[in-house]
């Protein structure tokens, strides 16, 4: 129960800091920092994020498959 409690403070403080660091640039832009302007940078930044996860897992799933179809036929990277 304690990690838990531990990490939920440390989610805490990381939103605190980004909420920070969303109205410093937005002041430094001369522009008005709003609660919806900066959940709107939140959702951007988890599907970026989100998105990324999906290519890597992609990826790492081609090479895996493209192993197992080479052990299979017996090819290594030479006789391609």
């Amino acid at each position: 129960m304690d990690s838990e409690n531990t990490n939920q403070e440390k989610d805490k403080v990381d939103l605190v800091e980004h909420a920070k660091n969303y109205i410093e640039t937005q002041r430094e832009n001369n522009e008005d920092a709003t609660q919806e302007g900066w959940f709107k940078v939140l959702i951007k930044e988890d599907l970026v994020d989100g998105w990324n996860e999906i290519v890597d897992s992609f990826k790492d799933t081609w090479e895996v498959a493209n192993k197992m179809i080479d052990s299979m036929f017996g090819m290594d990277k030479g006789e391609k």
